[in-house]
């Protein structure tokens, strides 16, 4: 496949990449959709390790920019919801826990 500059991430940042901060949000939107599925599986990965690592606003930030590439899509459809609609349940879990 030939992928645009940023529309792919390397294996280096990718394992870094929850720590960009709101940096993220200036390269998701460049991301092809297989890394924006693997970029929100990234962070309920390293939520579920370090939960206080995770920025709530940063990812209801994420949500909504996916939630709004699927705005078209039949409710039916899970992504429909965003991509980072499983890191908010597992804060929302983590928050009902406490």
């Amino acid at each position: 496949m030939n992928y645009k500059h940023g529309e792919v991430l390397e294996e280096k940042v990718f394992k870094k990449i929850t720590g960009m901060g709101y940096a993220i949000l200036d390269v998701y939107d460049d991301l092809c959709e297989s890394h924006k599925i693997m970029l929100a599986r990234r962070y309920l990965e390293e939520y579920e390790k370090n939960p206080k690592k995770i920025d709530r606003s940063l990812i209801l930030e994420l949500n909504e920019k996916s939630k709004n590439e699927y705005r078209n899509l039949p409710d039916s459809d899970p992504r429909k919801k965003g991509l980072f609609f499983a890191v908010i349940e597992a804060m929302n879990k983590h928050d009902l826990e406490k």
